[in-house]
């Protein structure tokens, strides 16, 4: 299973540091359940985000070929 997170909006709180409550409780609830988090890597580079703000939630930068398999492989996908 994994999640692919390309939400301007969380890469900017990623890049701050300050994580809102729900989100950084979200966060913690998706690790737990050994999800893996692929973080868009052009939307996260250009706010700042690097390696070491992905790696305490275990999460990677992804790319075009990752996002297009995920969702091939998914049997739901959620958008906005």
């Amino acid at each position: 299973m994994a999640i692919a997170c390309v939400q301007a909006i969380i890469c900017t709180i990623l890049a701050s540091g300050r994580f809102g409550h729900m989100l950084e409780e979200s966060l913690q609830k998706v690790v737990a359940k050994k999800i893996q988090i692929f973080a868009c890597g052009a939307c996260s580079r250009a706010r700042g985000v690097t390696d070491a703000d992905l790696a305490q939630w275990g999460a990677k930068f992804g790319n075009p070929t990752i996002f297009v398999s995920l969702v091939e492989w998914a049997d739901r996908i959620i958008t906005e």
